[in-house]
């Protein structure tokens, strides 16, 4: 499925009924005129790199999730709510062509450091995805429950921040990735805010007084 900024305003509003939010994004410069992602249709903005995007917009007990990578990325490519910012236990949303080069978000689950296992319980759709096969510019579309009702292989969407993994894979065949990394996020509220540290020169980091009492021998 491809679709670009007018028509995903379109689909989107026909199928969930989006209303224009155009509230405060976490970055001013997420919605240039070449982006497939309009502010009419997503309400905030998350930079997670230097070339990677998270949009997403909170409705009435679903969540809009779109990631947009500006180069780099040639195959599959994931977002995943993760309890303690590690693999094991996130809840991997993965966005990948299938072995008939059609785009499918398939919903899993990290029961280890092994590849995520599919959800029995499927509860992502695909709203589009698109790939430049020269640059790499890659960016889709979803939309996740939010609350499934699926524990432990889900998690309910609240208004928090939460850890949250991405990752993305040298091909379509969904392997080891090729790059990951982790962020926090707040799915139903402004991203957080990431503090200024450019003024200072150094940064002091202290840890509070514990006492380490030696325990008397047997």
């Amino acid at each position: 499925m491809k679709l670009f900024a007018g028509a995903v305003a379109i689909a989107l509003s026909a199928r969930f009924g989006v209303v224009s939010a155009n509230e405060s994004s976490g970055d001013d410069g997420c919605f240039p005129d070449n982006s497939p992602f309009h502010p009419d249709d997503w309400t905030y903005c998350q930079e997670i790199t230097d070339t990677l995007r998270m949009y997403y917009t909170p409705l009435e007990d679903t969540i809009m999730m779109g990631l947009h990578a500006t180069e780099g990325v040639f195959g599959w490519s994931s977002l995943a709510p993760s309890g303690n910012g590690g693999m094991k236990g996130a809840a991997q949303i993965v966005v990948r062509k299938d072995d008939s080069e059609e785009w499918i978000a398939e919903d899993r689950y990290s029961f280890d450091k092994v590849t995520p296992s599919m959800d029995e319980q499927q509860d992502v759709q695909l709203l589009f995805a698109q790939q430049d096969e020269d640059t790499g510019e890659t960016s889709w579309g979803v939309v996740i429950p939010q609350d499934s009702c699926d524990e432990p292989y889900d998690y309910a969407i609240e208004n928090k921040d939460i850890m949250m993994l991405w990752a993305f894979g040298a091909s379509h065949s969904f392997t080891f990735h090729e790059g990951r990394g982790q962020f926090m996020a707040n799915l139903m509220n402004l991203p957080p805010v990431k503090p200024d540290l450019k003024k200072y020169d150094h940064i002091d980091l202290l840890m509070d007084n514990v006492s380490v009492v030696r325990g008397e021998p047997e």
